[in-house]
């Protein structure tokens, strides 16, 4: 099951994506919900943001490698998310990197 919605600033579509639907290489721009956020650093020294994002089917793993801050400020946990990004495997595991 899939639903469209069209965004109005810049036509572009957004599809909800369940996560039992995911598959890795491909895009996805749809909303989750924040289960779990925490800000790591890297052995490299570098701040990302690791998520837990959940729909009705279940739960996947997120990324914020970009804007690190900016994010980690703008939601709370509960939040719904639109997300934006690419379907990645990482040991194993599914993990969005958004």
């Amino acid at each position: 099951m899939t639903e469209t919605t069209q965004a109005n600033s810049n036509d572009e579509t957004i599809r909800k994506i369940w996560v039992r639907d995911l598959k890795v290489g491909e895009q996805f721009h749809t909303v989750f919900r924040a289960a779990a956020k925490e800000k790591i650093t890297s052995r490299a020294g570098k701040s990302f943001l690791k998520l837990s994002l959940a729909d009705r089917t279940g739960l996947v793993d997120g990324r914020i490698f970009e804007n690190v801050d900016a994010a980690d400020a703008a939601f709370a946990l509960d939040d719904y998310l639109l997300v934006k990004g690419r379907v990645d495997q990482f040991k194993g595991r599914t993990q969005l990197v958004i």
